[in-house]
């Protein structure tokens, strides 16, 4: 399941039609301080995460940051600097 659609209560399947609909995953760098946010989107939340950019999809899907500095284990993981 979408994670942006399931904290709007939308049918991730139906909104992009049952052949189209696929997950993928997305890391956010800029959500948390020191870690990246790994979540799993549909294509339409996915397009408006590049057409918005981080910062503006991240405050319009406010559930969705608040579920993820919740439980931060299952989202997010510890940013790995380059060498």
């Amino acid at each position: 399941m979408c994670d942006s659609c399931k904290f709007k209560n939308e049918n991730w399947q139906f909104k992009a039609g049952e052949k189209r609909a696929r997950l993928k995953k997305v890391t956010l760098y800029g959500m948390i301080p020191g870690f990246t946010v790994d979540l799993k989107l549909c294509t339409l939340c996915e397009r408006n995460l590049f057409y918005q950019g981080e910062l503006k999809f991240i405050q319009e899907n406010e559930l969705l940051e608040q579920e993820v500095k919740q439980n931060r284990q299952s989202y997010c993981r510890v940013k790995q600097q380059a060498r």
